[in-house]
């Protein structure tokens, strides 16, 4: 859709390589799911995280680090 001038949003966003794809792909948006990636995270560790730790949160920020390192033009818009 993008060659064809259409802008799109990807959701369900949940790791760097799938963000990667995205962008390599010139996706204009890209929406990363925060709570889904902690729910992931909490499920298969039997743990709750504090606000300040949550493995959601760390993989937008590895996400928005290297789209930005690599001038990547894919904004990011997240989903908590």
């Amino acid at each position: 859709m993008e060659k064809e001038g259409i802008h799109t949003n990807l959701t369900l966003v949940f790791t760097l390589a799938q963000a990667v794809k995205c962008a390599e792909d010139g996706i204009t948006l890209i929406s990363p799911f925060v709570g889904r990636i902690n729910d992931g995270f909490a499920k298969k560790y039997s743990k709750t995280y504090q606000a300040h730790e949550e493995p959601g949160i760390h993989a937008v920020k590895e996400i928005y680090n290297y789209l930005k390192k690599y001038d990547y033009k894919t904004i990011i818009m997240v989903n908590h």
